[in-house]
């Protein structure tokens, strides 16, 4: 249920196994899309964020890769495509202000160090192998020389947190993040995977047994009862507390949905990519204790606790605050028409 958070590098191996290429899009000669500081971003290494802005929108939502989606969808009263501009372009600024100030304090960026990072990203995202990382960045219209000049601002950025003057939060800091920002609820999963067949992809399956489920609910049945009956989600073992998560952590209509809720008030039947799922909103006050304590599930290595979550999640804001300094004391400047005629799908998809 976890959506996880993808470091610029991680969000790309993502899109680049389920996007389409664009690899007839990048001319030789690249046009720059903006300038900041002086430093260039070409069509060719923006197409990298562009892969990854679309990639976000299109994971969030029910849409496919296709000239179609991108010109008649709306996004919060804006149009997809400029939505995946706009996204790649803030990102871009962001990333290359962010690195510009690594090298500022130091940040070894030598070319032993860029090496190092490549083929980090190469070992990491194509198993090693050169000719599956040359092959697909081809396919995508990409370069080289565009992917390694992004895996080097991200390495850089990454670096930032421990080069700048970041405040270790209070506890009072941390019990005021969490109760602003964190949700708690259980949820009963009816998920498509168990009822998938050679017939059948088993949505229509797996929303009749919501149905049973939701009906059993409105008729008065235990919720908590009903979920060690009928709930499928294997990624929770923590019956007591559910899942507390705060912003951006879980996919977006299982959020929402919680948002949406009272304390103590259970949902209709909420569809994601997991399943059919019936969620209850809990108080997450009443777990804070236990919150702080516990094995954060962001954290892949299973090191870190929820505290140590929200201190990170608190640093990241901190961060974000000198970032926005750095972008308006920045020179930037975009090339609007440039931006506006790169193309989000390929000939083909156009067919």
């Amino acid at each position: 249920m976890i959506k996880k958070y993808f470091a610029v590098i991680l969000a790309l191996v993502l899109a680049l196994s389920v996007l389409s290429g664009c690899g007839e899009q990048i001319k030789k000669d690249e046009k720059v899309v903006v300038s900041v500081n002086g430093e260039d971003i070409t069509e060719g290494e923006f197409m990298y964020y562009l892969l990854i802005a679309k990639n976000t929108i299109i994971s969030a939502g029910d849409g496919e890769d296709n000239e179609e989606y991108w010109k008649t969808t709306e996004i919060e009263g804006k149009n997809a495509g400029e939505v995946a501009r706009e996204t790649a372009l803030k990102n871009a600024v962001e990333l290359t202000v962010m690195a510009q100030k690594a090298t500022e304090m130091g940040v070894d960026n030598s070319d032993h160090v860029r090496r190092e990072k490549r083929q980090n990203f190469i070992k990491q995202s194509f198993g090693g192998s050169e000719n599956d990382y040359i092959s697909r960045i081809t396919e995508l219209g990409l370069t080289d020389e565009n992917v390694t000049k992004v895996v080097i601002k991200d390495y850089l950025a990454g670096e930032l947190s421990s080069k700048v003057d970041i405040d270790e939060p209070s506890d009072e800091q941390i019990r005021e993040y969490y109760d602003k920002n964190y949700y708690r609820a259980k949820h009963i999963l009816i998920a498509f995977s168990n009822y998938e067949s050679d017939n059948s992809d088993g949505h229509a399956e797996a929303l009749k047994k919501a149905e049973e489920v939701k009906a059993l609910i409105d008729g008065g049945a235990d919720f908590e009862s009903l979920i060690a009956e009928y709930n499928e989600d294997t990624a929770i073992n923590d019956s007591s507390m559910g899942y507390v998560f705060t912003k951006d952590v879980m996919v977006k209509a299982f959020e929402d949905a919680t948002k949406a809720l009272s304390v103590g008030e259970i949902s209709d039947i909420v569809e994601t990519d997991y399943g059919y799922h019936i969620i209850k909103r809990l108080d997450a006050a009443a777990v804070y204790d236990e919150f702080l304590s516990s094995k954060s599930r962001l954290d892949q290595k299973g090191e870190k606790t929820g505290k140590d979550e929200i201190i990170s999640f608190t640093k990241q804001e901190q961060l974000k605050v000198m970032v926005e300094q750095w972008k308006d004391e920045s020179e930037i400047k975009t090339n609007d028409d440039v931006l506006k005629a790169i193309p989000l799908t390929t000939k083909e998809d156009k067919k």
